[in-house]
This record gives structure tokens, C-alpha cells and sequence, in this order.
């Protein structure tokens, strides 16, 4: 996960130094990628975390 991280940074500014405009294809691909591994990540801790855990990451979410 940190390698995608780094994929994206690295991505973001090679197009920044280059004077490239970003396409709106990647405008919408980079986030659509970066959500599924989040949930993909997400999935493995939900199965072993007490609904109250589950209730307060709910409840912090918007507000983070």
C-alpha cells in the first residue's frame, strides 16, 4: 500500500515538473484505485473489530 502511495506521489509530480496538464481520466482513476485498496484494507480489520469500534470510526469519520 505504500508502494501505491508512493506510485501516485511520484505520478503527481513528474506531471507537475514536466508542465503536463493532468487528464480528467486520471483525475477520476487515481481516486476510484486509492478507495478500493482503502476498503480492500479496511474489509480485513472489520472482521475482527468490536461494534463499538466500528461505531465510533463512523461517527469520527466525517469529522476527520
Amino acid at each position: 500500500m505504500v508502494l501505491v502511495g508512493a506510485l501516485v506521489v511520484l505520478r503527481v509530480l513528474g506531471k507537475q515538473l514536466t508542465g503536463s496538464f493532468v487528464t480528467a481520466k486520471s483525475l477520476a482513476l487515481m481516486p476510484a484505485v486509492l478507495i478500493v485498496i482503502g476498503l480492500g484494507s479496511a474489509a480485513a480489520a472489520i472482521t475482527v473489530a468490536r461494534p463499538s469500534e466500528i461505531l465510533f470510526f463512523l461517527v469520527d469519520a466525517p469529522w476527520s
